[in-house]
């Protein structure tokens, strides 16, 4: 859930690179380009301490790659194109720093699935709706047996008599 002044955005990773911040902690920066006019380019800073590792961690998973595969060896992703190309949703937040206000990146999401094709809805919708019909007969005996009643009625009108 977005708090108050966050923002979503489509973005797609043109590039990363392993290094180090001023005071020496070391970092991955992935670059995205956005479908923000606001914010085309922007990048996510990712550290591997202690604190930080499993967000960071939790990010390069959303972009699709699994770090137990690789063997967790992070430099297969230094200056390649392993996930460009990789899209993404990125929440973004203005923050304030030394008395500038600039845009970072608070989450990497994954884009998820496309939507579903109507066909594919309706046969989830039909289950859904048989799962939930169950739940709610299990949930009140005289829910299930008033649909039973409504069901024979709709059988006994297409009596040909």
């Amino acid at each position: 859930m977005l708090k108050p002044g966050q923002w979503k955005v489509n973005a797609k990773v043109v590039g990363s690179q392993m290094g180090t911040t001023n005071t020496g902690t070391e970092q991955l920066v992935i670059s995205f380009e956005t479908d923000s006019p606001d914010t085309p380019k922007i990048s996510k800073y990712l550290f591997f301490t202690d604190k930080s590792m499993d967000i960071s961690l939790k990010a390069l998973v959303a972009l699709g790659w699994k770090p137990e595969e690789h063997d967790y060896n992070i430099t297969l992703l230094n200056g390649t194109d392993v996930l460009v190309g990789r899209e993404c949703s990125l929440v973004l937040e203005n923050e304030e720093y030394n008395g500038k206000t600039s845009t970072k990146v608070v989450f990497v999401n994954s884009k998820g699935p496309p939507p579903m094709d109507s066909t594919a809805a309706g046969a989830f919708a039909d289950g859904l709706r048989e799962r939930l019909q169950k739940a709610r007969f299990a949930m009140d005996p005289k829910a299930a047996t008033s649909a039973v009643v409504r069901e024979n009625i709709k059988d006994a009108a297409k009596v040909p008599f």
